[in-house]
């Protein structure tokens, strides 16, 4: 099943009317003709927790997909995930390619930018990091999270080192013996030599990526952290790869006709991706899966393929003939019991779509508004804000088009999907008051026009 996630930045300028009553305006400046506005915010709500199917974490052609994590957690909450990340590399044509089987590779290094905005959970513990060497990899227009992925049971590569994405590192010039540079924050792994000195022993054939794939699978890298958190990488693009980037597979050669020293680059694919594993369901609230009664009045929202929520609107058609001019939607946060915000931070966006003919559509109120080119929370929201009135902040979303779409016959059942935004790349996630909480309830606001 294909779920698709917004990546867009957007903007609308709108405002709510904040009254509960019907408010009649104009009477000042026409005389014959009053406009009756009003605003509704007791709407009938059903709210559940449920744990989507696989997510969507490559599709081909698609260059959203740079923010990567590896290591584990178990969050007194949402339980176990886990994490992987999957590469392949390819030709940089911007570089002469060497011939391979004519070169005496004194190491072979894999460097990969950190991610500083990614990271999850205790960002200052040691992860320990091995690179396999993946034995198949599939070749599909769409790769969902559920894949499992064979590797070469021996580790190409190991390092044991702290997430440091602000740190510069300290490279010798391979050039030269006495010359050290500092470099950009970044993730370098010596991988075995031997393997590769067999690997490019009869590459003089070699002179495509497809071949170079065919000979070198691609790679599959892992954390097993001394403690509890995740490691975030930035794989970029691959066009900046082949020209200023720092990722990629660097070998470190002197030629055999007169042992000139020099280094190859390989850059990374764009057939790269997260491998996630979530245990929400054998978390202390996993029962919360499906339960309608649970879902009145708690929720739970996860990224890297974690539980969403449903919302349906029971009684939004007792809107259908009125003119919708604004909607919003306002759901509250909940902080349980032994929960950690700073050390697990709340998901700091969702966004909503709906399920129709199998696909997730995101709503209109988020992509309409991908040309003006503006943050999407100024226009669209969903962003954790303080408010008065909810002790841990509210989600506020304009769903203007997405109530005229429903009341259309556009969404079926009148179900919207909360969910984070970049899901199959980060891990945030939030605890949400339900539609029936006695106290903080989610609310629907409409400002509508009788014809």
């Amino acid at each position: 099943m294909n779920k698709s996630l917004c990546y867009f930045t957007i903007v609308v300028l709108m405002t709510l009317y904040a009254c509960e009553d019907p408010t009649t305006i104009g009477s000042g400046l026409l005389e014959e003709e009053e406009i009756s506005l009003n605003s509704q915010s007791d709407f009938d709500i059903s709210s559940t927790t449920f744990q989507p199917d696989p997510i969507p974490v490559y599709i081909r052609n698609s260059s959203n997909f740079t923010i990567f994590n590896i290591g584990k957690y178990t969050d007194p909450i949402f339980g176990e995930v886990s994490s992987k990340a999957v590469l392949r590399v390819e030709y940089n044509f911007n570089l002469d390619i060497p011939n391979l089987s004519s070169i005496y590779i004194d190491s072979v290094v894999l460097a990969i930018a950190y991610d500083s905005t990614g990271g999850y959970g205790n960002k200052d513990i040691l992860h320990d990091i091995k690179v396999f060497e993946a034995s198949e990899f599939p070749i599909t227009d769409t790769i969902l999270s559920n894949l499992s992925l064979p590797v070469i049971e021996t580790p190409l590569g190991a390092s044991t080192r702290k997430f440091a994405p602000k740190d510069s590192v300290t490279i010798q010039d391979y050039l030269a013996d006495t010359v050290f540079r500092k470099a950009a924050p970044q993730l370098r792994i010596s991988l075995d030599t031997s393997r590769f000195l067999s690997l490019f022993s009869d590459f003089e054939s070699v002179n495509t990526s497809a071949e170079l794939v065919g000979k070198l699978k691609g790679f599959v890298i892992s954390s097993d952290p001394q403690g509890n958190g995740l490691m975030g990488l930035n794989m970029g693009t691959t066009t900046s790869d082949a020209t200023s980037g720092l990722n990629g597979l660097y070998i470190y050669y002197r030629t055999k006709s007169n042992n000139t020293r020099t280094v190859a680059k390989l850059i990374l694919s764009l057939q790269k991706y997260n491998l996630p594993t979530i245990g929400f369901q054998n978390s202390p609230f996993g029962s919360a899966l499906g339960d309608a009664e649970i879902g009145k009045e708690r929720l739970f929202v996860q990224g890297l393929g974690g539980p969403n929520v449903k919302l349906r609107f029971d009684d939004i058609n007792e809107l259908k003939g009125k003119v919708i001019n604004h909607a919003e939607l306002e759901i509250a946060a909940e902080a349980l019991n032994g929960d950690d915000k700073t050390l697990y931070p709340y998901a700091n966006q969702l966004i909503l779509s709906y399920q129709k003919d199998n696909s997730f559509i995101t709503i209109s109120d988020i992509t309409d508004l991908s040309s003006p080119g503006i943050a999407i929370e100024a226009g669209f929201g969903g962003t954790l804000l303080s408010r008065s009135g909810t002790p841990n902040g509210t989600y506020k979303m304009v769903v203007t088009k997405a109530i005229k779409a429903m009341l259309n016959g556009q969404v079926p059942n009148n179900e919207l999907i909360v969910s984070p935004l970049l899901s199959a790349q980060r891990p945030g996630r939030v605890v949400l008051y339900g539609a029936k909480h006695p106290q903080y309830p989610i609310k629907l606001k409409v400002a509508y026009t009788n014809p």
